[in-house]
Parts: C-alpha cells; sequence; structure tokens
C-alpha cells in the first residue's frame, strides 16, 4: 500500500481523527491485522513526511495548515 493512496481519505476526513483500522475499512480494505498493519505503516511514513499528523496513540488525521 502507498501512503498516495492514503491521502484522499484525510483530505475528505478533516481533522477528524481516525485510527488505521478505520482507515482500511473506509478504502475496502480487508480489516485483518495483517491489512491494518500495512496501512498503519503508511500512516506513520506520512507522519514522518509530515502530510498526515499523529492526534494521539495510533489516532492520525489531516494536517491543518
Amino acid at each position: 500500500m502507498h501512503g498516495a493512496d492514503l491521502l484522499p481519505y484525510f483530505a475528505q476526513s478533516g481533522d477528524t481523527e481516525t485510527r488505521a483500522r478505520d482507515v482500511a475499512s473506509a478504502l475496502g480494505r480487508d480489516i485483518g491485522s495483517g491489512s491494518i498493519n500495512a496501512v498503519r505503516g503508511s500512516l506513520d511514513r506520512l507522519v514522518g513526511t509530515s502530510r498526515v499528523q499523529r492526534a494521539g496513540r495510533e489516532l492520525y488525521c489531516a494536517v491543518t495548515p
């Protein structure tokens, strides 16, 4: 999974805090542990490049200007 696949979700969600499981489900991905871990890894890379921000433990949200 690429981080760019997740950006449209965050563009629509605004400042709503969300979990990797919710992102995977919204994108129609399997919500098994392997898929959720893949989404979480992509989210962590997006946090590292400041394209998504961490809102809390295992919570992510869009970067607000």
